[in-house]
């Protein structure tokens, strides 16, 4: 019922991932960082971000990087946007066919898809989905 009273009360967030780059690797993996904005177009309403969902795939053949769910936490402002970063992390195990693809051509294309959780106290907890294509570069 809530979901149904935020949907006509109030406008919904948006979530738009900027970025997604190879951050750092070691013996063991690696971390790539996701930059995201969230977006309030609620002009009353403050926002509050209670997580991230994620789950990473490379797109040529669906081959599983990484999953998770962060627990980034911050108030939006009503009628403001804010910028998120969360890193994602990876083994080597989870990204044998990803590392020869890295080291043979020296770039990948990879899925991000996932689920931001907000909170309005008009809503209560509400999940935007997202979904972005990113090239990802060995260097």
């Amino acid at each position: 019922m809530g979901a149904c009273l935020y949907r006509t009360a109030t406008l919904d967030p948006t979530v738009v991932v900027k970025s997604v780059a190879l951050q750092s690797i070691n013996l063991q993996g690696g971390n790539m960082l996701m930059v995201m904005e969230v977006t309030n177009p609620n002009p009353h309403t403050s926002i509050a971000l209670q997580g991230v969902a994620y789950k990473t795939t490379k797109v040529s053949d669906g081959t599983r990087i990484a999953t998770g769910r962060s627990s980034e936490t911050m108030n939006i402002p009503a009628g403001s946007s804010a910028d998120v970063q969360i890193s994602i992390a990876f083994t080597y195990a989870g990204i044998g066919a990803v590392g020869m693809s890295l080291a043979q051509r020296g770039v990948t294309d990879i899925l991000v898809e996932g689920g931001v959780t907000v909170h309005s106290t008009v809503a209560g907890d509400v999940v935007i989905p997202y979904k972005h294509i990113a090239r990802i570069e060995f260097k």
